[in-house]
């Protein structure tokens, strides 16, 4: 027992309902013998939260003791028995095994009224309380995230809340990781990283119609810089006379931007181009470019080959682009 202790007398008590009267936040306890938690003995418990059947109580200036953070933060729960299992010896109060009911003492202890500064220590023992109770807010939330937004998970920003900075609402981002508070970490795509805060900032998982949309895109994508680059080969000639360029024609595969069919006759290879001077300032082509990544890399032999793919483009193409069959006489490499 603390000098403290000796210099307060603890509770005498009659009866049960006059120490249930007693049992109130801020009321100390010591446990003075304990027949399944020995190591209790000689501990000073603070009373946290009284309720009708019993009470909590958490070890004084020890909020990280096991018996502080048992029952989720709550601390430890002690029943109120039956009357008739209590003896009060003046100060001590013993309280009898209902288990056993042979009249042996499952514990002992001394109840002690609360500290003179009753006020600042209850406050401080809520705030710890509450403290305890938001870490494990703050613990079951983060697990709850991280089984939602496991790494990779695509993402919606619909609001951020109170960033000075924020990320644009409706950009979309990939979770790198979610910590163990519940902040989403994210890359975003606009190339900003910043964690999201649940409750704070509104966000959600894409939809599966959304993600099929994406790796569509993403597949688009692919296939535009692989056509890109290897036109870009093609197109990159010793003897100009072995490329042929047709006039610009309109066709529904560019969406009727103007094109011209151009084939490289020394690898027997034709495709689809944009005439990008006729672009507007700060024009984007690129759904018109895809138009021709779509239509491919097609071979071409000869100008009747040359002429088939006219055709297959429309009438605007075969009227401004057709080619006489001795046009290709002589192109063709050995």
């Amino acid at each position: 027992m603390t000098d403290e202790k000796s210099k307060r007398q603890p509770f005498r008590f009659k009866h049960r309902a006059d120490l249930m009267r007693n049992i109130t936040v801020g009321t100390e306890i010591v446990a003075t013998a304990h027949a399944y938690h020995p190591d209790l003995i000689g501990l000073t418990r603070v009373v946290t939260k009284v309720q009708t059947d019993g009470f909590y109580s958490k070890i004084k200036g020890q909020p990280e003791h096991k018996w502080s953070t048992c029952n989720h933060g709550k601390g430890f729960f002690t029943p109120y028995s039956k009357a008739s299992f209590y003896r009060f010896n003046g100060g001590t109060v013993q309280v009898l095994n209902p288990r056993l009911q042979d009249g042996s003492v499952l514990y002992e202890m001394e109840v002690y009224p609360p500290a003179p500064q009753i006020n600042e220590q209850t406050n401080n023992v809520n705030k710890e309380d509450n403290s305890m109770n938001e870490w494990d807010h703050l613990r079951r939330q983060a697990e709850r995230m991280k089984q939602e937004y496991p790494a990779g998970t695509r993402i919606l920003l619909i609001n951020m809340g109170k960033d000075p900075r924020p990320v644009e609402a409706g950009t979309r981002g990939t979770v790198k990781a979610v910590d163990d508070i519940g902040t989403v970490h994210c890359d975003f795509d606009n190339g900003r990283q910043l964690g999201l805060i649940p409750g704070e900032d509104s966000f959600r998982r894409l939809t599966e119609q959304e993600l099929n949309a994406e790796r569509i895109q993403k597949e688009a994508d692919a296939l535009l810089e692989s056509f890109q680059k290897e036109t870009a080969r093609l197109s990159n000639v010793n003897d100009p006379i072995s490329l042929h360029v047709s006039p610009d024609f309109q066709c529904d595969q560019t969406g009727g931007y103007p094109c011209s069919l151009v084939v490289n006759w020394n690898e027997n290879k034709a495709w689809l181009q944009l005439n990008d001077s006729m672009a507007l300032e700060g024009e984007d082509i690129t759904p018109y470019e895809r138009g021709c990544a779509e239509w491919g890399i097609r071979d071409c032999w000869d100008a009747e080959d040359f002429n088939g793919m006219l055709m297959s483009l429309g009438e605007d193409a075969m009227d401004s682009a057709w080619m006489n069959p001795d046009e290709d006489e002589g192109l063709v490499m050995e």
